[in-house]
């Protein structure tokens, strides 16, 4: 759990997780991405709940740019 009840992390510490991953993701396949613009936050299961939907936002991301 990212975030929500049972959580260990609070918001800043989700904010810092947030900017690793598009940092390290940034680095690793030298492409930019946003996970905490307005599409991210208007998610409607909660984006940030779980390291899986997380994972199936950046790929759904990844999917969509894919000719970029």
């Amino acid at each position: 759990m990212l975030l929500g009840y049972g959580s260990k992390r609070d918001y800043l510490g989700l904010k810092n997780l947030i900017v690793a991953v598009e940092e390290n993701f940034a680095d690793k396949f030298e492409k930019t991405i946003s996970l905490a613009d307005e599409r991210a936050m208007s998610q409607k299961f909660g984006l940030f709940r779980t390291v899986g939907s997380l994972a199936d936002y950046i790929e759904m991301i990844l999917v969509e740019n894919k000719n970029d």
